[in-house]
């Protein structure tokens, strides 16, 4: 297929695809004859006859179409002090979803003409087109394919006189080898997994190309179905979560996994950090990488993302005055409350174009909202927040259009932050499911497709500069932009040189290394030096020894990336490595402690306690920290509790007992003992009763007791300690919470009665929910019968817990069903997906009886009654009512408002996404599942069976979710098997529970507003 020249909305006409070989068509805004008129025109005759009236035609036209630019960009309501400017329009660009700009300022966009459909039957609709401003005004005035048949481009990258494109699950070379402005060659380089020919949704599986200090491409995979360990068909032990984002070396087309996951953009920060959003998550920051994960030995390391911004419901979006798209809503009603929903663009603005104060900042779009949000980085990491500046009343920019879909955002060359808009009546990114298809639901999300817009934001004062001339620039010019102060200088650069692979380039980049004044020159110039493998010891030591933090941080990433596992650091390194550990720079000293898991290092105990004395308090340091000491403990423990920080300091007593849990999951008795010397000696009897809890909960992992290790005369008086002290009710929680972690390492005959106490009404919550939990690791006992007994005295907060101890063992479970049965525990305690969980025990004793007793699962062909409730639901309902019913149905899982715990997602975004979409999944919630959102029996050693979500993993162990709420390691020490229930934790049958007029109450307190006008879907 081969496109056809067009003429943009702001007064000059494309060239056509003739003209876009030779000389260009267009005439000026200026009136101005750029190119030769038509051969039309010249065999009619007069050629000055034929030029003035092109002329007066184009002038006319370029005066609406200019007045077209402005009303465009009259729709836009910015922070002070900016303003925004068209740079290309239809028919210039069709359904935008992503650009990129090679080194000459040639812009380069992927059109995805079937959104939202993933376009998989060929011949494809996808292309790309290249634009180019032909007379230096910032906008675009030639448009022509580049490239054209390609499915769903989703991400473009410039790269070797042509683009990397991402293609649903493939990533495409389209080379100009002939330099005519066309690519003659398509290469596929890298294919992701085959599955995902099957998968729903609209080919966007690879988004936002992102250059990272490693010189790879890094990209948000939500979709791609990327798994950071093999399938569970390959390995029994893995959950097979999916949906980790991908990085990519352009050099060899080597692509890799990365840790973070579910992404829908990525960007780095001035630091190299690595940031990514998910739709409704605006900023999540990586704190692990693949690397690192790989060296988990007994420590299962916290999640990969680390949530910079907190729940939903804390940051509506700022309202703005009526008749835009946030605050659309019902004359004399209060503005509807909108919430992130679709997060598809991020990026951290590093250029020099915007005030200092906007520099390391973060802006992220929403395509739902049709807004654009900045956030300000605060802390020193490794934990950081993203706050919204105090000085935004609104978002940054905010769309009066509701067709404005932002679906990326980059820095420009000039430092200008472009907007890339999809530019659709109707928006999802992923096509409706066909059970809940309205009629015309398909042709609605296809309205706008025959337009697309891409933006500009500058200051107001902005002048538009010379484009650049890097592409085929020689060396030095090259080498001199890596000093550039805006990031798209440097980055082009960056690419430039690693791309041609210049040995030449070696000795001048060592040189700026060790003299340029400018830190950013310093640090590109070590990071180009790592791309050309030239980072000899003379270059690092150099490194670690700058004077500015940035360039020291990157020495120890590519120190950790460059040495294979076990390696022996030189001496030479060693010594201002060592040095490192009281940096002033947390995050030196966090990326340093990560680095130490890799090498084999003298003295690292002293070093590694160095780093988390000096920030007890995060914990994403303390695990960098295990992680290290996993590999070698040494006499850490003996050293760690001589610290008076770490003894006295409260995270420096949870490192302690993460330390003393650890020793006991490796089975380490060097430091065993050493950690019960210690509870001998102190006086401090809470830390000692907390180590030697920690002890117990590692050891147990391993089917071992706490009492084999501990001499008689220091166990004894530990246990009659514990005895005594949960039983105490005037101590503090905490410490009563210690005390009873530790009874399990006594028999069953010496605790019961005092746990059985623990059960009373009396207690509070978490006492009766620790108490629980103790009994569950007993085995062959009455602990499932006291469960019974005690329920009509349990807190509601501990009742969740009460399952998990009948969930843990069959017995246990068979238990329950005795009670049931017998009438002791009456039926209609039991809510409907409590009953299916046993339904669907892994014993078939227990599913098997269960079935007789409720009656089988509930039938999965519902499509006739549901489709009844849905023509009788009522239009409206009753939001106080709707909210009762959130309260007693649905806030033990869901947090909606500040109401409710965090189980499954937050309703805000849901909410956002419309009346229909809510009951679809109300009444379906199984008919697509995350793989970190399906229920699964996890079952392991010590605690037996474990019901809930496996929300990340790594080779050390699985986070599960429980359905009780709470979250828990596992370590794959103990882990058993793993299988999945096909299904989600959100029960279906909500139409036997709640009358329809029940359902129109809750959907009308989760989305206000009229049943007619609430697709979220806009």
């Amino acid at each position: 297929m081969t496109g056809h020249g067009r003429v943009g909305l702001m007064g000059r006409p494309a060239a056509t695809e003739a003209g876009a070989h030779g000389p260009s068509n267009a005439v000026g805004d200026n009136g101005r004859a750029t190119a030769r008129p038509s051969a039309r025109l010249r065999r009619r005759g007069s050629l000055a006859l034929g030029v003035c009236l092109l002329c007066i035609a184009v002038s006319a036209r370029a005066r609406a179409q200019t007045t077209n630019a402005a009303a465009l960009e009259s729709e836009f309501q910015l922070a002070p002090g900016f303003r925004i400017q068209l740079v290309a329009a239809e028919p210039l660009v069709f359904d935008p979803v992503a650009m990129a700009f090679d080194g000459n300022g040639r812009l380069f966009v992927a059109e995805h003409r079937a959104f939202p459909e993933p376009d998989e039957a060929p011949p494809h609709l996808g292309r790309i087109r290249l634009l180019i401003d032909t007379d230096g005004d910032g906008r675009m005035d030639v448009s022509h394919d580049f490239a054209d048949n390609i499915a769903a481009p989703s991400a473009l990258f410039c790269w070797s006189n042509g683009v990397l494109v991402a293609s649903g699950s493939r990533v495409i070379f389209c080379q100009d080898t002939n330099h005519d402005g066309r690519a003659d060659v398509q290469e596929v380089i890298y294919s992701g997994p085959a599955q995902q020919r099957g998968r729903a949704g609209n080919g966007l599986w690879i988004r936002n190309w992102a250059w990272g200090w490693d010189n790879r491409l890094h990209a948000a995979a939500r979709g791609l179905g990327l798994t950071l360990l093999p399938s569970p068909e390959q390995d029994a032990l893995s959950a097979g979560l999916d949906d980790h984002d991908l990085a990519l070396d352009p050099l060899s087309g080597v692509a890799m996994v990365e840790s973070g996951y579910g992404a829908s953009a990525v960007a780095f920060d001035a630091e190299g950090c690595k940031l990514v959003a998910q739709p409704a998550r605006p900023v999540l920051e990586e704190l692990w990488r693949t690397p690192h994960v790989d060296l988990a030995r007994g420590l299962v390391l916290p999640p990969a993302l680390h949530d910079l911004t907190g729940p939903l419901a804390e940051q509506p979006l700022t309202a703005v005055p009526s008749g835009g798209p946030v605050t659309t809503h019902r004359p004399g009603s209060p503005p509807a409350r909108r919430w992130f929903s679709e997060v598809t663009a991020l990026t951290v603005y590093r250029g020099a174009l915007f005030p200092t104060a906007y520099s390391n900042d973060v802006f992220v779009a929403d395509a739902r909202a049709g807004v654009i949000r900045r956030y300000k980085l605060v802390g020193t990491g490794p934990e950081r927040m993203a706050l919204r500046p105090a000085s935004d009343r609104s978002e940054f920019l905010v769309s009066t259009n509701p067709w404005f879909r932002p679906m990326q955002l980059t820095v420009g060359p000039e430092g200008a932050l472009y907007v890339v808009d999809l530019h659709r009546e109707y928006f999802d990114l992923h096509p409706p499911m066909e059970s809940a298809a309205e009629p015309h639901d398909r042709a609605r999300h296809q309205r706008g497709a025959d337009r697309g817009r891409i933006y500009r934001i500058v200051p107001e004062k902005f002048r538009n500069p010379p484009a650049p001339q890097l592409e085929e620039a020689p060396l030095l010019e090259v080498l001199r932009a890596l000093a550039h102060s805006n990031v798209w200088q440097r980055e082009t650069a960056a690419r430039l040189i690693y791309q041609r692979q210049d040995r030449t380039a070696i000795p001048l980049l060592s040189n700026m290394l060790a003299v340029a004044r400018n830190p950013m020159a310093r640090e590109a110039a070590l990071n180009a030096l790592g791309g050309l493998n030239a980072l000899h010891p003379a270059i690092l030591s150099r490194a670690l020894q700058d004077t500015n933090p940035g360039v020291r941080l990157q020495a120890v990433r590519w120190m950790a990336s460059m040495a294979d596992t076990g390696t022996r650091v030189p001496e030479n390194l060693w010594v201002p490595l060592r040095r490192l550990s009281s940096d002033p720079s947390p995050r030196v000293r966090y990326e340093l402690a990560l680095l130490t898991a890799r090498y084999v290092v003298p003295g690292r105990e002293l070093t590694l306690l160095d780093i988390v004395r000096r920030q007890p308090e995060s914990p994403y340091t303390r695990a960098a920290v295990l992680l290290s000491l996993a590999r070698e403990p040494g006499d850490c423990m003996a050293m760690a509790v001589l610290d008076p920080v770490l003894t006295r300091h409260p995270g420096g007593r949870l490192f302690l007992q993460d330390l003393a849990r650890l020793l006991g999951r490796l089975q380490y008795t060097p430091g065993i003992q050493q950690a019960l010397t210690f509870v001998q000696r102190t006086e401090d009897v809470e830390l000692a009763l907390s180590l030697l809890s920690a002890l117990q909960e590692g050891l147990q992992e391993r089917g071992d007791t706490l009492a084999r290790h501990a001499p008689a005369h220091v166990f004894e008086p530990a246990w009659q300690r514990a005895l005594v002290m949960a039983d105490n009710r005037g101590l503090p929680v905490a410490t009563r919470l210690d005390a009873i972690r530790l009874l399990p390492a006594l028999p069953y005959a010496v605790t019961h009665e005092v746990l059985a106490a623990r059960l009373l009404p009396i207690e509070p919550a978490p006492v009766q929910a620790a108490a629980l939990v103790a009994l569950g690791i007993y085995q062959g006992t009455d602990a499932a019968a006291l469960g019974v007994r005690a329920w009509p005295g349990l807190a509601p907060e501990a009742r969740p817990v009460a399952w998990r101890l009948w969930l843990a063992r069959p017995e246990s479970a068979v238990v329950l069903l005795d009670a049931v049965e017998q009438g002791r525990f009456p039926p209609s305690l039991l809510r409907p997906w409590e009953k299916d969980w046993l339904r669907r025990y892994p014993s078939l004793a227990v599913n098997s009886r269960a079935q007789k007793l409720f009656g089988p699962p509930l039938e999965t062909n519902r499509v006739e009654r549901l489709l009844t409730l849905r023509t009788n639901l009522p239009a409206q309902g009753v939001p106080a009512r709707g909210r009762l019913l959130f309260q007693q149905h649905c806030a033990s899982c869901h947090r909606y408002q500040g109401l409710g715990t965090v189980f499954g997602p937050d309703l805000e975004a849901a909410a956002m996404r419309g009346r229909h979409y809510v009951l679809q999944r109300l009444l379906e919630p199984n008919q697509t599942i995350s793989s970190r959102a399906e229920l699964r029996w996890v079952d392991t050693a010590d605690r037996g069976y474990l019901l809930g979500a496996v929300v990340s993993e790594n080779p050390a162990g699985v986070w599960v979710r429980t359905v009780d709420g709470e979250t828990l390691t596992v370590s794959r020490l103990t882990l058993r098997s793993m299988s999945s229930l096909g299904r989600s934790a959100m029960p279906e049958g909500w139409e036997q529970v709640l009358t329809v007029n029940e359902l129109a109450d809750l959907l009308s307190f989760l989305v206000p507003g009229r049943a007619d006008s609430a697709d979220g879907r806009r």
